[in-house]
């Protein structure tokens, strides 16, 4: 309930009142951190102090006072008497205690002890990044320039002198993956690097743990591990959403089977006679295009408008940017991630429901830009999406659904698509054998709401 919330706001409103801060107190431990004030009126200072780590930690606070009031973060007062020094220990946590009326020519003063410690903090820390020489920034899938998948790895020269090495990659577990670069970086330069995978062999509709490491030519180095998957898509050249699902032989699938790529209800999955098939994704100026072929005992699809996943569906999620690193804004973060969630299904005429729109906010009735959820117009040469699909009955009592899937740029706010973007996504092919919620199983790739859990969907040539 967020009724429990009320009485700390209250309590640190209560005890900050008419007060402004006079400086920071960072250099108690890399994770404690907090800020003196100085009351308004009354002149006096306090302190306000946590560890944001979640594991408690003991620190002595130089007080200059015999005994100080103190308080936690519930408003709680209790008299902690000091030691003959002045100080006084505290168990931090990640919820403040407030200590109040301390010595201000310790800790009001930029030339106390405050400003000299925080100052003596901040040159420890800078000389101990210095000493690391190289650091890792973000690593991320790219294409390569050979056409194929690649690694992006930024590195960052910390040292503050010309800075050369080599950055390597490997998927861990698997030395025989490993791929290595040159880099050469001026002083607090920060640079990223591509780096082929070549002919490493990689499942696109999973993750994988890759290994990073960056080494400076005299030894140093940074480490780290980041997991990516790497799914590059080719360009189709004059495709049209008609039915004639032969066109997608030309383009390369992924096989789907129970094994691999259950992403729900795994115990209920029966094998591949319950659901197996393969998907193939390309892209065209006009917007992104898939192809599912799956086989399954039990084709299942009562279900119309928004209901129309709880049954034989595909589900299509889809994000700008991968791995969109969020503002704050949100009206910029809306529009720069678009996270938007589509079900395709045949009921038996070709059916689309937007569950999610990257502007989530936005009335049914008002005409913008902005697309809210509901039904989708398919195929009225308008709106950009199309859909084909057909649900065959095969000797053997099983059946071959096929679903050809146009979804346009503007469902992602994209309106320049090249060669190299990388997106995301996630899919489920929802598969319900009888009417029961939670009885159904899926076959798919990443998740569908949390976005920063989706895969890499990269623009090929």
């Amino acid at each position: 309930s967020p009724k429990q919330i009320y009485p700390a706001i209250s309590a640190m409103t209560w005890f900050l009142t008419n007060q402004r801060p006079v400086g920071d107190i960072p250099y108690l431990s890399e994770t404690c951190w907090g800020y003196a004030f100085k009351h308004a009126k009354k002149g006096t200072v306090n302190l306000a102090v946590w560890d944001w780590s979640g594991v408690p930690s003991k620190h002595r606070l130089k007080l200059g006072r015999r005994e100080v009031r103190v308080a936690d973060h519930m408003g709680n007062e209790r008299t902690v008497k000091c030691a003959g020094d002045g100080s006084a220990e505290f168990e931090l946590t990640d919820m403040p205690t407030y200590v109040f009326d301390v010595d201000p020519a310790i800790w009001e003063s930029p030339d106390g002890e405050r400003g000299q410690l925080a100052k003596a903090f901040a040159e420890k820390l800078a000389a101990e990044r210095r000493a690391k020489g190289v650091e890792l920034g973000t690593t991320r899938p790219c294409l390569a320039p050979d056409g194929g998948a690649g690694v992006e790895v930024t590195v960052v020269d910390v040292s503050e002198k010309p800075n050369a090495g080599t950055v390597e990659v490997a998927f861990k577990g698997r030395p025989e993956t490993k791929r290595t670069a040159k880099y050469a970086l001026g002083p607090k330069e920060s640079k990223a690097f591509v780096i082929p995978l070549g002919a490493v062999e990689t499942d696109p509709l999973r993750y994988e743990t890759l290994e990073v490491r960056a080494t400076m030519d005299d030894g140093r180095k940074a480490e780290g591990e980041e997991k990516l998957n790497f799914f590059v898509i080719p360009k189709a050249k004059g495709f049209t959403i008609d039915g004639d699902f032969a066109k997608w032989e030309k383009i390369p699938s992924v096989k789907l089977d129970p094994k691999r790529h259950c992403t729900y209800n795994a115990d209920l999955m029966k094998g591949e006679r319950d659901q197996h098939g393969s998907c193939a994704f390309a892209w065209d100026e006009k917007g992104l295009l898939f192809y599912f072929d799956i086989r399954d005992d039990i084709y299942n699809q009562p279900k119309k408008g928004k209901m129309v996943w709880a049954a034989d569906a595909v589900q299509i999620a889809l994000c700008r940017t991968f791995r969109y690193e969020k503002t704050g804004n949100t009206l910029i973060d809306f529009l720069a991630e678009a996270h938007t969630l589509y079900t395709f299904g045949q009921t038996p005429e070709p059916f689309a429901y937007r569950h999610i729109s990257y502007d989530r906010e936005a009335p049914q009735t008002r005409q913008t830009i902005f697309h809210p959820t509901g039904p989708v117009d398919l195929n009225d040469g308008k709106s950009g999406y199309e859909m084909k699909g057909r649900a065959t009955k095969l000797a053997d009592g099983t059946w071959r659904e096929q679903y050809e899937i146009r979804i346009p740029w503007h469902a992602v706010n994209k309106a320049d698509p090249k060669t190299g973007d990388c997106l995301s996504f996630g899919l489920c092919l929802n598969d319900f054998d009888n009417e029961g919620y939670g009885t159904y199983t899926c076959l798919g790739a990443y998740h569908l709401f949390f976005t920063e859990q989706f895969g890499a969907l990269i623009l090929g040539e």
